[in-house]
């Protein structure tokens, strides 16, 4: 055989042994992201504004904020600019007033009659939450497609 002949067969043999793999990653991705996007945008009745006292509060790694009361972590609905702020200029606190949503989180937040932030604040940072993870979604697909259409055509020639 030929050197031409057997370059040809290494390269589908590879590009054939790609797809699969870019396929296996494109599809975990995508349901990594659908998982995160996950649940409805809207986030049904909000509480009335209730007094929950603190018994302390922490934050995660990934970024998360959470308040303990009675036993019970509440988390900060959506990473929020202004909530940030708080945490970081408020060493103590022993009492806030919250309005929580359907799911037990945290959706509006006052401290000493002061809103920190609101229910308007927290929606339009869902909005952009969730058209950010569509965006990425389609980002990906857009990249997964080019790859594959070259590795078809790559294994025709």
């Amino acid at each position: 055989m030929s050197r031409y002949v057997l370059s040809k067969k290494a390269t589908q043999k590879a590009s054939n042994s790609l797809k699969p793999l870019f396929s296996f990653v494109f599809i975990v991705l995508m349901l990594l992201l659908m998982f995160i996007r996950s649940g409805s945008e809207d986030w049904g009745e909000y509480s009335n504004w209730q007094t929950m006292v603190v018994d302390g509060k922490r934050r995660t790694p990934q970024g998360s904020f959470y308040i303990d009361s009675d036993g019970t972590d509440y988390p900060i609905a959506l990473p929020n600019s202004n909530a940030r702020t708080f945490w970081y200029q408020v060493d103590y606190f022993d009492e806030v007033q919250v309005r929580l949503t359907e799911g037990r989180r945290i959706a509006a937040l006052r401290f000493r009659e002061e809103e920190i932030y609101g229910i308007d604040e927290f929606e339009e940072a869902a909005e952009r939450t969730y058209s950010a993870l569509t965006d990425k979604m389609i980002q990906i697909s857009i990249i997964y497609s080019i790859i594959m259409i070259f590795l078809i055509v790559k294994e025709r020639r």
